[in-house]
């Protein structure tokens, strides 16, 4: 028989204030970074390039809010850094602790604390060099792994990568080309691009409105590609 009836079900969504912004340009290609973390105990980071000092958003930086499991924080109008910067992404294991890498100024920043959800931020620089509109994962089979690819935003545009096997404390790579990039391609996407990991198996992809969809994948923590 025809069942005439027809069951609809309906989810009612609940919008919580994570905090303010006046500056709205969260992207500059329509590719959002990685700006929420959930944790494996299901607490939840979330970042995004806040600002509120029109026209010039000399406070722009990093907005952040963290879920602890049953409650969000107070929402913040205020960035966590003490100087300017922009589109940031948020990772971090349960041994490496949380980080923060953004868009920042000579060099890239990277902005990390050991205990996920609370403490001092500490400020660092990523490396000695700069690139823009940076994506970041952490990872490896030990958690102390930190993968980051950006846009160098100058010369030939390449999307360049660099790793950490301590927590950001050193790089054993930094801002290096990806394999073929420089054959195969005569730019790389500016903010088109994401990277992910799962253990020692990373992946990154570029593409764009106008450009190839590429894939590079590492199976020993972004040693090869």
């Amino acid at each position: 028989p025809i069942n005439s009836t027809v069951s609809q079900a309906k989810n009612s969504m609940v919008e919580v204030t994570l905090g303010q912004t006046t500056y709205d340009l969260q992207s500059n290609y329509g590719c959002v970074g990685n700006r929420v973390k959930l944790w494996d105990d299901n607490t939840i980071s979330v970042v995004w390039t806040i600002g509120n000092d029109a026209p010039g958003f000399s406070d722009r930086g990093t907005g952040y809010n963290y879920y602890d499991g049953s409650a969000w924080g107070a929402p913040s109008g205020a960035r966590i850094e003490s100087y300017r910067t922009g589109w940031p992404n948020v990772s971090g294991t349960s041994s490496s602790g949380e980080f923060v890498v953004n868009h920042g100024t000579n060099p890239t920043n990277l902005i990390s604390r050991s205990t996920k959800g609370t403490g001092t931020w500490t400020e660092a620089a990523l490396g000695t060099t700069t690139v823009t509109w940076p994506r970041m994962v952490a990872g490896g089979a030990n958690g102390n792994s930190i993968h980051v690819i950006g846009n160098e935003n100058a010369g030939s545009f390449y999307v360049l990568y660099s790793r950490s096997l301590d927590g950001g404390a050193t790089w054993v790579d930094e801002n290096i080309v990806l394999p073929g990039e420089d054959v195969d391609f005569f730019e790389g996407s500016v903010d088109a691009y994401d990277i992910d990991s799962r253990g020692d198996v990373v992946a990154i992809v570029i593409g764009g409105f106008s450009e190839d969809l590429t894939l590079w994948k590492s199976l020993d923590n972004g040693a090869t590609w």
